[in-house]
């Protein structure tokens, strides 16, 4: 069930980017200011797909939120710490326990 409707949404996507692409800025017009800030967004993920073997699911998505949050965001530290945690067990509960899929153990085990 799951691998098909994954596919029906991929192709459903797909088709309204051909259908609405042209109407959308050109890459020339874009303001590329925040080209610092996505920089660190991309770093960061890269760090994140590198870890996520070795370190597993919980660990590496809560690093990554809690870095994205903290180095990339600036938020306050304790409070983007609970976020962080929060939203791992919460994605873990669903894709891990309520939806089986495999994710990586890695470090911890479970």
């Amino acid at each position: 069930m799951m691998p098909k409707l994954a596919t029906a949404l991929m192709m459903l996507f797909a088709a309204l980017i051909a259908v609405f692409g042209a109407r959308s800025q050109k890459l020339s017009d874009i303001d590329w200011r925040d080209r610092g800030h996505v920089a660190l967004v991309v770093a960061t993920t890269a760090a994140a797909v590198a870890a996520y073997r070795p370190l597993g699911f919980l660990l590496t998505m809560t690093l990554l939120v809690f870095a994205l949050l903290v180095i990339v965001e600036r938020r306050n530290a304790l409070v983007a710490a609970a976020y962080s945690i929060g939203v791992t067990l919460f994605a873990y509960w669903l894709f891990g326990k309520a939806l089986k899929s495999p994710l990586e153990r890695g470090i911890l085990w479970f």
